[in-house]
């Protein structure tokens, strides 16, 4: 018997000229709809053909996504959007897709992430990041083969389960929760420690956006169980502001 899903909180209507001080925490973002979509062929993971998914069930996903030609999706574009507009000061993400860098955000000035980038190599030294304009080759040892201007190593930025995350980049994400009022939540299960705690920071109101329930979705003043993309369509469209296409790839 399917569980009734929680009643969120009121939340009274904003007013947009106040500019609340928003932050995105972002997760995979999976788009179903091709006409707005550059993400067709990503999955996410703990979706009903998720990576985590998949591997419970003792299927291997299926990698062969090429992820230099993926371009940003018209949710990632809206983002940028309110970034550039000043409504949101900052995206945090566990993508490894490297879409919202693509979509023209940077990493450790409006974006951080937490669970790397696949075209970044970090210094296992100096843990100074470098990026390539190719996805970093996951090697056995995760070492790249090339090296940091102090003489370290590169590795991948990927982190796995147990790992420590990115210091700068946790950082980064635990600034921009701590003045937020206002989060809103993108397509993330909310079940991963501890990115999932940092949009309910600072007492913000927060918005989940996600097919399916999330632990925090008691704690949402918003809850919506669209698709991201008609999410931010909407979104956008009372906000009364454009949307760019997403940048050619060379």
């Amino acid at each position: 018997r399917p569980r009734p899903r929680p009643r969120p909180r009121p939340l009274p209507r904003p007013h947009l000229h106040l500019r609340p001080r928003l932050t995105l925490t972002l997760a995979r973002t999976l788009t179903t709809d091709p006409p707005r979509s550059g993400l067709q062929g990503i999955g996410d993971y703990r979706g009903p053909k998720g990576v985590w998914t998949n591997l419970a069930e003792g299927v291997i996903p299926d990698e062969s996504f090429d992820y230099s030609e993926a371009r940003p999706s018209y949710t990632h574009m809206a983002i940028k959007r309110l970034v550039d507009e000043g409504i949101a000061m900052g995206v945090t993400s566990t993508n490894l897709d490297g879409l919202h860098m693509k979509s023209g955000l940077a990493p450790m000035s409006n974006l951080a992430e937490l669970h790397g980038n696949m075209f970044c190599e970090r210094c296992v030294r100096c843990s100074a990041e470098n990026y390539q304009a190719f996805p970093i080759q996951r090697t056995p040892k995760r070492f790249t083969g090339r090296y940091c201007d102090c003489g370290g190593h590169f590795m991948d930025s990927g982190i796995d389960f147990g790992q420590v995350l990115p210091f700068k980049h946790l950082a980064l994400a635990e600034k921009q929760a701590n003045s937020q009022t206002v989060s809103l939540v993108l397509g993330t299960s909310l079940r991963v420690k501890p990115s999932c705690d940092l949009p309910l920071a600072n007492d913000a109101a927060v918005c989940i956006v996600n097919k399916q329930e999330t632990p925090h979705d008691g704690a949402a003043s918003v809850r919506s169980f669209a698709a991201c993309d008609d999410f931010m369509l909407a979104l956008m469209t009372a906000l009364g502001l454009k949307v760019d296409q997403p940048p050619r790839l060379v």
